[in-house]
């Protein structure tokens, strides 16, 4: 949905969720208490042109003043058009989290998606976790690109004590980690005697770390092994504690949706 389809959509008093399609360079007036209403908000957001620079997001939310005060939307996601035809260096994530709180810190959301061709420090996930501290699910997406340790990742996410769902690019396998183990040679051929065995850090010891670090964490899933995302289940004991983690198939039934 563009633009100008959007206003005749204001005389519907009980529209509580609403998908667009944006031009990140075309401002939108959202002067109107229909935004008020709204719950759940998915945008799509078009690059004007090749080589814009910075964040599609970023510059999108500089045109989307979302109105300040009482809002009730708890879902909001926010994607980039993938462009296939161009190669494109990654943006800086610092900009689009100070965006993403600028314009919606005041929401009580509580499931947060973005995905842009991203460059991640631990730094923009802590500010992002304190932006945004009730979240229950938060969404990275799968072109992140990490700069920084596991460990340092995850710990930035700490804050987020009521998350129940994470899901992003598979996170660094190296420096090696507490949780890793060593592969197997019966089960790797490929694992010589004599080689120099190092820590393997599959998805599913990346998931127990998270849940070690999130303490309400339920459900964890993995992009950037094959096209579709890698979930896994957080099993805890009596104290809550993380003890194993096993691989679910999720069917997305949007059972959330009016």
């Amino acid at each position: 949905m563009s633009p100008r389809w959007v206003e005749p959509f204001y005389r519907n008093p009980h529209l509580v969720s609403l998908s667009l399609t944006a031009v990140s360079d075309v401002p939108f007036d959202l002067s109107d208490p229909f935004w008020r209403q709204l719950e759940r908000l998915d945008v799509q957001v078009e690059s004007p042109f090749h080589g814009q620079h910075g964040s599609s997001i970023a510059a999108f939310l500089q045109n989307f003043p979302f109105p300040a005060g009482q809002v009730r939307l708890r879902r909001l996601s926010v994607t980039t058009q993938l462009q296939t035809r161009f190669v494109s260096s990654p943006r800086a994530l610092q900009d689009i989290v100070t965006a993403l709180i600028s314009t919606f810190s005041h929401a009580p959301l509580e499931s947060l998606a973005f995905d842009d061709h991203a460059s991640c420090e631990s730094e923009d996930l802590a500010r992002l976790a304190a932006g945004f501290p009730a979240l229950r699910s938060l969404s990275l997406g799968d072109r992140m690109v990490w700069n920084g340790s596991r460990r340092d990742l995850l710990s930035s996410l700490a804050p987020l004590t009521s998350l129940e769902t994470l899901s992003c690019r598979l996170l660094p396998v190296v420096p090696p980690s507490l949780f890793d183990s060593l592969p197997s040679p019966k089960a790797d051929e490929s694992v010589c005697e004599g080689d120099d065995l190092e820590q393997f850090a599959s998805p599913a010891s990346i998931a127990l770390e998270a849940a070690t670090v999130l303490p309400a964490l339920a459900l964890v899933g993995f992009s950037g092994q094959s096209s579709a995302v890698e979930w896994f289940r957080v099993r805890r004991d009596a104290e809550s504690q993380p003890c194993e983690v096993e691989a679910v198939t999720l069917v997305d039934l949007d059972l959330d949706r009016p």
